[in-house]
């Protein structure tokens, strides 16, 4: 397999986001807890609807999660740690922005986790 940098691997993360997004979305988060063995994938967007923001959350994608999978992969090489935790957000302008996080992931606190833009119980934002 010929070596991809991060930013093919993003470019395909994002694409593989945007073909399963509803259209008129605004801002997309991609937020993704990753260990050795275990993953967790909290992705949502939200898309602009009368009286305001709508948050949704993205079907899960088979090739979404292999390259996120194949990001921390590349990130880690050369001795470099891997990665434990990604938030990848892209606006609708086509800007974006990725971070990562090292450590130990706790996941018992990613698991009582709310969505990514507003709480459950807000989901509707002037």
């Amino acid at each position: 397999m010929a070596f991809r940098d991060q930013t093919e691997i993003i470019q395909d993360i994002l694409s593989d986001a945007i073909d399963v997004m509803a259209d008129g979305w605004h801002e997309l988060i991609l937020n993704t807890f990753m260990e050795d063995t275990e993953s967790l994938e909290l992705h949502s967007y939200l898309v602009k609807e009368a009286g305001g923001l709508r948050e949704l959350d993205l079907p899960d994608s088979d090739a979404l999660a292999r390259h996120l999978r194949e990001l921390r992969n590349c990130l880690a090489q050369f001795g470099r740690e891997p990665f434990t935790h990604c938030v990848i957000r892209l606006k609708a302008d086509g800007t974006y922005e990725a971070k990562y996080e090292y450590g130990p992931v706790d996941w018992d606190a990613v698991a009582e986790s709310d969505w990514n833009f507003f709480p459950k119980n807000e989901q509707i934002q002037q």
